[in-house]
């Protein structure tokens, strides 16, 4: 079996290279051997700067065009199998982040490369109005670690279907990992997320809506 790489992935919109993008892609170069972003692009953004960034790193990036809040589970689906499938290899680890998030830095790469389990969730802490105060109702575990067995099935939900194909959601280890999630930090980034969800998931069906008040 060849030495497992560790192959970094995520996803990004516009408006992520002004706000926390440049800290998770400092965080997949810290961490990874190669890295992929999906970058989607509704019809009339602009997201040339989130190009440029990714380029600035040397990642590889993909374009997707479709409606992120209808087809999310589906986009991250087809990405997966389409690109990071043509790069990953079995047994290579997989880390994934969201472009407003980071690991506390005991995660490491030679951590990374000798886990014993396939699949492992870490704890996302939910910054809160500044960077030195979180919300811990709004706190949880989530698969952000997992080794490529070329089972990509994910989980079905237009919004909230996680970063990980369905088995390493269901089936994991815990990792002593804080993930710190800056998404929520700002009241404005809430108020936008909350009247995203309103268009998007108005009964909240997949996510209470006091996670975000």
């Amino acid at each position: 079996m060849h030495s497992p790489r560790i192959i970094g992935y995520g996803t990004c919109g516009p408006g992520e290279a002004a706000r926390f993008m440049r800290d998770t892609l400092n965080e997949f170069d810290r961490l990874c051997d190669e890295t992929l972003i999906l970058v989607n692009c509704p019809p009339g953004a602009d997201v040339d700067p989130e190009i440029a960034l990714i380029e600035e790193f040397g990642f590889h990036w993909t374009r997707d065009t479709r409606e992120w809040g209808k087809l999310q589970w589906k986009i991250k689906q087809d990405f997966i199998e389409t690109h990071v499938a043509a790069l990953a290899r079995e047994g290579d680890v997989m880390v994934c982040l969201d472009m407003d998030e980071r690991f506390d830095r005991h995660l490491t790469k030679d951590w990374l490369r000798s886990m014993p389990f396939d699949a492992y969730k870490v704890f996302i802490v939910d910054l809160w109005n500044d960077e030195a105060h979180y919300k811990p109702e709004s706190c949880f575990w989530n698969t952000r670690i997992w080794r490529w067995t070329g089972v990509t099935e994910w989980i079905a939900k237009p919004v909230h279907c996680g970063l990980a194909p369905r088995w390493a959601v269901a089936y994991n280890r815990y990792a002593s990992f804080i993930l710190v999630h800056k998404g929520l930090m700002r009241k404005a980034d809430r108020e936008r997320k909350i009247a995203r969800y309103e268009k998007y998931d108005p009964y909240a069906i997949h996510l209470g809506k006091p996670y975000y008040a």
